[in-house]
């Protein structure tokens, strides 16, 4: 498991009328990896939702609430969050 910490970002808040883009930027522990901060986009709320369901064992409700959080705030910050060697080859570098 790789552990560190997980921002979710509305991308393009400020046009609520289109389909929401999130960047999801992962900075895994120094003590674990030494690539810096990665980055995956996902497109749509269900998709969004979807996604945070498949990490570390959340149930819907949480899940829910930290939609809910991204969607008033701009942007949720998970820490210790874990990924799976499978769960993290999709985050890239940021550029």
């Amino acid at each position: 498991m790789i552990e560190g910490t997980l921002k979710v970002e509305w991308a393009n808040r400020d046009r609520p009328t289109d389909t929401p883009r999130y960047w999801l930027t992962f900075t895994a522990n120094a003590a674990q990896l030494r690539r810096g901060a990665q980055r995956k986009v996902i497109i749509g709320r269900e998709s969004l939702l979807e996604y945070l369901l498949g990490i570390e064992a959340a149930t819907l409700l949480p899940a829910q609430q930290w939609l809910l959080e991204i969607h008033e705030a701009g942007h949720l910050l998970l820490e210790r969050t874990r990924f799976t060697e499978e769960q993290y080859k999709p985050f890239r570098p940021v550029s």
